[in-house]
């Protein structure tokens, strides 16, 4: 991993780790004791403060989101301190021994969209928090206001570790496949030792893809729960989204709401969009074996090829969540056949009503 990389994902996690959400970053027994108790106390802190949020709100649907912040704030917790962090680091170690001959050129950024995302997460609390301070009126307000948004923010960083890990496995699938492209352009074998070193590295390429695809199977169950656990606030968020228009409520907050809302339902979705690039790159990947399959000529290389096809076909890049959903665009066509069927079905009650 280059040094840009390495430093962007060490800033990424070092950020979670002052917002609650604890990673392995050092080997340390002290500092790894001193950051888990931290994790703890910034979490009481926050939910603390959150208990008098929750009975100053007398709306249904804002009751419901602050239990859910407080469920995943608890979970969250909990997972990553058993986890160490959601086992991302050992993630990142056996990423990195896919191709331990160096077949594979990588692209230097492997993680800017994920550090992009982190830049607008913050932006855009920073903004919520800066329109909401006027209309505080009290020092407890403003406290509420503070710890409220410290909240909000170790939430939606939370999800970045298993964005980080999407985008790393989509970047290594689009590197593989152009390196498999090149070595098949460039290699015209017509002696045997010429078919048998083209068979070696067709061989290593499908061992490179089958690494990959076992490091992101073997990332354990910390990453799943907490990839089930933003779900429910998604769906939640989404609803009360539709409920807000179809009551055209105009309201100086309608801002706030839109951008907690917005992030809630933007975050999970990142995942389902690189894991869809992921699968792209793989069908990708088949598609120009296949090609290479009909022009080549030699049918021990032939062979290899169609060899190397049947196992594409038997081991497709698809990342599914205890098999309750896939990590693919099937995600978002679920979330928007829910909204669409909810608004539906709000319209037609409103309609009633009036």
């Amino acid at each position: 991993m280059n040094n840009i990389d390495y430093n962007i994902i060490k800033l990424i996690m070092t950020t979670r780790l002052f917002l609650g959400c604890y990673s392995k970053l050092h080997n340390s027994l002290a500092f790894a004791v001193f950051a888990k108790i931290y994790c703890i106390a910034f979490a009481i802190v926050l939910m603390y403060f959150c208990n008098y949020e929750f009975m100053l709100t007398d709306q249904i649907g804002s009751v419901i989101i602050i239990i859910l912040k407080i469920l995943n704030l608890s979970f969250s917790l909990l997972v990553s301190l058993i986890s160490d962090g959601e086992n991302f680091f050992n993630y990142l170690e056996e990423s990195d021994k896919v191709d331990p001959l160096g077949l594979v050129k990588i692209e230097k950024h492997k993680v800017r969209f994920c550090f992009f995302i982190f830049i607008g997460v913050f932006l855009l609390n920073l903004y919520r928090f800066m329109i909401t301070w006027p209309f505080t009126l009290n020092w407890f307000g403003k406290i509420i206001l503070v710890t409220n948004t410290l909240m909000l923010l170790s939430l939606h960083l939370n999800h970045m570790t298993r964005m980080m890990m999407f985008e790393i496995l989509w970047v290594r699938l689009k590197s593989l496949r152009i390196a498999m492209n090149i070595s098949a352009n460039t290699s015209n074998p017509e002696s045997e030792m010429q078919v048998k070193l083209s068979s070696m590295k067709l061989i290593e390429y499908l061992l490179i893809y089958s690494r990959l695809l076992r490091s992101i199977k073997n990332i354990g169950n910390a990453p799943k729960l907490l990839m089930v656990m933003a779900l429910p606030t998604c769906f939640i968020s989404l609803l009360s989204t539709v409920e807000v228009i179809s009551q055209n409520m105009r309201s100086k907050f309608n801002i706030i709401f839109t951008i907690e809302a917005f992030l809630n339902i933007v975050l999970p979705c990142v995942l389902a969009v690189f894991g869809e690039l992921g699968s792209a790159e793989a069908d990708k990947i088949k598609s120009n074996m296949i090609r290479r399959y009909r022009v080549c000529n030699n049918d021990a290389l032939r062979n290899k090829i169609l060899d190397g096809i049947k196992f594409l076909e038997i081991c497709p890049m698809n990342v599914t969540v205890w098999r309750i959903f896939a990590v693919n665009v099937s995600l978002l066509l679920s979330i928007v056949g829910i909204y669409t069927t909810y608004t539906i079905v709000l319209l037609q009650f409103n309609n009633l009503k009036t």
